[in-house]
């Protein structure tokens, strides 16, 4: 069955951005440009999948506000603080669906605590201090690292500071307080898992040598 549903879902963005690269370059073609094309409009369609199920199903379940401030603050955090990316496109799909709306429902399930969320934001900023920014591309400067790195813990601090208020404010923002707690606490956690991903590769690679 998941065998089924990975093919089905890479050969249905493989083609759909076969197409619309094709479509695209109707007037030029160039291989260069449609492999660059392709591998966009194979990105877009993989979002477009994975939050646009994300946003129906919440919808579903009654908790559509908590996962769009779920998406926010995990994409603001992710941005800047890198992250660690699933092995195919169905694992990054079923991952994404999962987590947001786990933390969606507990959002809305769990009574508010300022403290809690307090705990949370502490420990998604401990974790972006100490690994981000993870997931950079080869041949990225000194310099471009350090305006990453300092993006980063500013966007956590600020994302901490804008969970605890909402948590600190009525009990009826206690769920959006939550949601967007998880939502920088989900980004956290994935830049730290490809920053230990990223020791382990040095280390072998330094062990081989």
């Amino acid at each position: 069955m998941m065998e089924t549903a990975r093919l089905w879902l890479d050969t249905a963005i493989s083609l759909s951005a076969d197409r619309l690269a094709e479509w695209s370059l109707r007037n030029k073609p160039d291989a260069d440009l449609f492999e660059i094309y392709r591998f966009v409009f194979a990105a877009l369609l993989q979002l477009a999948a994975v939050y646009g199920t994300i946003l129906i199903l919440s919808a579903c379940l009654h908790v559509f506000f908590e996962a769009v401030l779920w998406i926010a603050f995990f994409l603001a955090g992710r941005h800047w603080a890198g992250g660690a990316h699933a092995r195919t496109r169905t694992g990054c799909f079923l991952l994404s669906v999962a987590v947001s709306l786990g933390c969606a429902v507990l959002a809305r399930l769990l009574p508010g605590n300022v403290l809690l969320t307090g705990a949370v934001s502490l420990v998604s900023i401990v974790l972006v201090f100490v690994a981000a920014p993870s997931d950079i591309l080869p041949g990225t400067s000194e310099k471009d690292l350090r305006r990453k790195r300092i993006w980063a813990r500013s966007e956590i601090v600020a994302a901490a500071a804008a969970a605890v208020s909402l948590s600190a404010q009525a009990s009826s923002w206690s769920s959006a307080a939550y949601a967007a707690c998880f939502g920088s606490f989900s980004a956290a956690v994935s830049c730290f898992i490809a920053w230990q991903h990223e020791r382990r590769s040095a280390d072998s690679k330094t062990g081989a040598a």
